[in-house]
């Protein structure tokens, strides 16, 4: 009798646990920077959401680029294998940048891999302190290197470690934040 008790306290903590995961799942978000409950993309689901339903809630981007042929004009969404999207007034002093890529869905559908924030003007995050469960790991790039702050539930923060070539951005400022598949 006993057992059975503590078995049912058990099974209701993992059910309570994993109710909370759901209602929010990117729970790490840094004071300051917490986005993702009041976001007109909130609802959007990395892994889960398709193309259609990111232009039915998000609208026509800024911009759109075929990421095979960035250079190119954009070709259509049927035409694409991977594409960024581009909102600049969706959020002020952010452009919204969504990445979608057919094998982020699971299927032949673009399906959305990330929804990435980048700053307007520099952030500067010296300051800021990653608690223990953020990961760092350092990426170096053609035009830059930053540090990436992870913590395991698809939450990223970019850092920058170098000055970029092309902008105002110095080592410590903010690259971008990034929300995708746990």
């Amino acid at each position: 009798m006993k057992a059975a008790f503590y078995v049912i306290i058990l099974v209701g903590s993992l059910c309570l646990s994993l109710v909370g995961q759901q209602a929010a799942p990117y729970r790490n978000e840094l004071p300051g920077y917490r986005f993702y409950e009041r976001a007109k993309w909130g609802s959007l689901k990395p892994a889960i959401s398709t193309i259609v339903e990111v232009r039915k809630l998000l609208g026509n981007p800024d911009d759109a680029t075929d990421l095979a042929h960035p250079v190119a004009s954009y070709p259509g969404d049927a035409n694409v294998a991977s594409v960024v999207f581009k909102y600049s007034r969706l959020m002020p002093d952010w452009d919204v940048l969504i990445y979608l890529r057919k094998s982020c869905g699971g299927s032949e559908v673009l399906g959305l891999c990330s929804v990435d924030l980048v700053p307007h003007e520099r952030i500067p995050f010296l300051h800021v302190t990653f608690s223990g469960v953020f990961t760092k790991r350092h990426v170096v790039a053609a035009d830059a290197a930053w540090d990436e702050y992870s913590d395991g539930f698809g939450l990223r923060y970019e850092v920058y470690t170098t000055k970029t070539p092309y902008g105002k951005e110095l080592p410590g400022d903010l690259n971008r934040i990034s929300y995708g598949k746990r």
